[in-house]
């Protein structure tokens, strides 16, 4: 594939540190994410992404600024957040947020629903905040798509978070649809890894007798020869789907959510699109580094 070419907003932040933005939007959707579930455990997990994504935040402004660590290797949370920002309203806001994070991990404390709906608004408030003030770069601009390596797979990211943002959120899906199409049928070329995997470990020797290319041949002047045709390559295509699904391990369900979407996209009510929109580029995102870090892309 075609090396990684990047179109950055600003050149006061530099690669490595656009980058850093990136990925620390990257972590507060997925506490975003957590949220929208709702149950205990992902109310907990939220509070604490929530924290951390302050914190990484936090972190790129002191070394921006070149502001040393008291500690020299590590910050204390209130000596980062005092020698770093100077927004009142925030600082409060933050500080109230990591004392209800130290209470969630130090006394198991499981916040409500309100609880960490209030502080999600809050770090989207403090992020707005930081880039437009600290980076000269919009919030909303920041591209998830430059921690996409592959830079065809990159273009057509950016053209679903470019549809997301003028709230285009039908188009967005579509186009979070065409780069699943392009990771999963070619540059991951999943179904094809599936094969061999099947191929490899098909459970039994029946099912590795039926699925090669020549067993229908031992019918060739039968009656069943296209009928054994066609059983060779269901059970081959059977093998492929079952094999492939393994590959989205923990965002299997995550899939079938994004294939209804587009299934049913017309008839999803204009008042959830941004949401269902939103899970789709949480998907995308998620299911790509995943494959990224596993060499499959």
């Amino acid at each position: 594939m075609t090396g990684m070419k990047i179109n950055y907003p600003t050149k006061k932040l530099g690669v490595a540190n656009l980058k850093t933005l990136a990925l620390t939007k990257a972590v507060y959707l997925r506490g975003c994410s957590l949220a929208r579930n709702n149950d205990e455990v992902s109310r907990m997990l939220a509070i604490h992404i929530f924290d951390n994504t302050v914190e990484m935040t936090l972190k790129l402004i002191a070394k921006t600024k070149r502001v040393a660590s008291p500690k020299k290797d590590s910050w204390e949370f209130y000596d980062l957040l005092n020698k770093t920002y100077e927004n009142d309203t925030f600082i409060i806001q933050i500080s109230e947020l990591h004392k209800q994070r130290n209470q969630v991990q130090h006394a198991g404390d499981i916040p409500g629903s309100e609880t960490v709906n209030k502080y999600q608004i809050h770090v989207e408030d403090f992020l707005e905040d930081v880039c437009q003030k600290e980076f000269s770069i919009s919030y909303k601009e920041i591209s998830l798509a430059s921690l996409i390596t592959d830079s065809e797979l990159q273009e057509l990211f950016k053209k679903a978070e470019q549809a997301f943002r003028k709230e285009e959120y039908k188009k967005s899906i579509e186009y979070f649809e065409d780069v699943f199409c392009r990771v999963v049928f070619d540059t991951a070329d999943i179904f094809s890894k599936a094969g061999v995997l099947t191929g490899y470990f098909n459970g039994g020797d029946e099912l590795g007798v039926i699925i090669k290319d020549d067993y229908a041949e031992k019918y060739k002047n039968s009656d069943y020869h296209e009928f054994a045709k066609e059983v060779s390559r269901a059970f081959l295509q059977l093998g492929m789907s079952s094999t492939a699904m393994q590959f989205f391990d923990e965002y299997r369900i995550d899939f079938l959510n994004h294939r209804r979407r587009v299934d049913s996209i017309d008839s999803i009510p204009k008042e959830n699109l941004k949401d269902e929109a939103q899970k789709s580029l949480d998907f995308m995102l998620n299911i790509i580094l995943k494959w990224q870090e596993e060499k499959i892309l």
